[in-house]
């Protein structure tokens, strides 16, 4: 009996090599990984964060981590999201290491959903009926002061979905959950946020 082939994604292979010129000390090599995934990083990073500072200590210890790494880069994402993952672990390190005792740690969510338990309806309507009204009529800023009271999780989640436009499957991928769990988390994300902008005064 022949046994199936796996395809290999020729642009894992060329991300593939690219990194390993890089490990070689190639310095075009450096700098063109640089160059693509800094910003995107940065951005990301900032989001979560709302440090300057601390988004670039963050990048910048991502990226000496994926050096360090290489050898650990299989044939199952992009270099991307290889990094992105890198970079959401870093910053949920420096979230909980500001807040140590975070909501994270509870057993039990403040709507009364464990992780993996189903909810009425299909994931999508929900998220859908629950999203927050008062968004356009707020500026970036007071949304950005909300979202920096959400645990380390949810603030993922939300900016993940919010700013970067990724699917619950993506965010899944980026943060090592699966796609139930990832819904349900956007959902109480976006109910806690908006029980905190309500209490500020900005609720419809």
């Amino acid at each position: 009996m022949f046994r199936k082939t796996q395809l290999i994604d020729p642009t894992w292979l060329e991300d593939r090599a690219l990194l390993n010129a890089a490990g070689q000390g190639d310095s075009q090599a450096v700098s063109k990984i640089v160059s693509e995934l800094a910003k995107p990083a940065f951005n990301m990073a900032y989001q979560m964060l709302l440090s300057r500072e601390d988004a670039e200590d963050c990048v910048q210890d991502s990226f000496y981590r994926l050096w360090r790494s290489i050898a650990q880069f299989k044939a199952q994402s992009s270099l991307k999201t290889y990094f992105l993952k890198i970079v959401i672990r870093a910053c949920y390190a420096a979230l909980k290491k500001r807040n140590p005792l975070s909501m994270d740690d509870l057993q039990e969510s403040e709507d009364g959903l464990w992780p993996g338990q189903p909810m009425g309806g299909t994931q999508k309507e929900n998220i859908h009926t629950q999203s927050i009204q008062m968004d356009q009529a707020l500026n970036a800023q007071e949304i950005q002061a909300a979202l920096a009271q959400l645990v380390a999780k949810q603030r993922m989640a939300l900016v993940l979905w919010a700013y970067h436009d990724c699917t619950a499957s993506e965010i899944g991928e980026l943060m090592e959950m699966n796609k139930n769990s990832v819904d349900q988390l956007i959902l109480r994300g976006k109910r806690q946020l908006k029980k905190i902008l309500e209490k500020d005064g900005h609720g419809s």
